[in-house]
């Protein structure tokens, strides 16, 4: 069963104003022929994301795929009077991507013990989404970032919600991400400088 957390009080927006996203999802409630168009549409950017929440690249589409299954399930109990369909989305998002962090963590401790008894330990190949080069610089950038600071870059700046809706996700203000995003973006432009301050654009 989903957890009704699942659910924050994001803002509601007019009848009138519905995302195309959102009034897809109306449709797929009552026409589940709607839903594969849905899902097709909502993976890419939930991709984006859960890649600006340093998920691995390699787990990045499980994890996706885990968010789309969650959705489907419950989707009969999505609500566009309580806000987005991208907003309800990102919220299973963030919290999936919490809660792999959690689980990372312990599996990184239980495979480091597992080398030091000696037992080899197959890694799973990379899933080739974007170039090795600019993924190593993103994850080298987000690395410097707090895991609130994260968050908001993952869905204010790179996923594209309002500071309203990032706000309801992660019940925050919307003042609040906005000052966070303004930090971020001040600790991301001197980490690209680099650590002397200079500019890394090479010789």
């Amino acid at each position: 069963m989903i957890d009704a957390s699942l659910e924050p009080a994001v803002p509601a927006r007019p009848e009138n104003a519905l995302s195309d996203l959102t009034r897809l999802a109306v449709a797929a409630q009552t026409r589940r022929g709607e839903e594969d168009l849905l899902w097709r549409q909502a993976r890419p950017r939930l991709l984006r994301i859960a890649l600006a929440l340093r998920v691995p690249v390699a787990d990045a589409p499980d994890i996706v795929q885990d968010v789309l299954i969650a959705a489907h399930r419950a989707l009969a109990r999505f609500d566009p009077a309580r806000g987005t369909f991208e907003g309800w989305l990102g919220a299973i998002l963030v919290r999936r991507a919490r809660n792999f962090e959690r689980f990372r963590r312990r599996r990184d401790l239980f495979l480091d013990a597992l080398r030091a008894l000696g037992m080899p330990i197959a890694a799973r190949a990379p899933v080739d989404l974007e170039p090795v080069e600019a993924r190593m610089l993103v994850d080298r950038l987000l690395g410097g970032l707090s895991a609130s600071q994260r968050e908001v870059v993952a869905l204010y700046e790179i996923g594209g919600f309002s500071a309203d809706e990032t706000a309801g996700i992660l019940r925050l203000t919307p003042a609040g991400v906005r000052s966070i995003a303004r930090d971020a973006r001040r600790r991301l432009a001197e980490a690209a400088r680099g650590p002397a301050g200079a500019a890394t654009e090479g010789p």
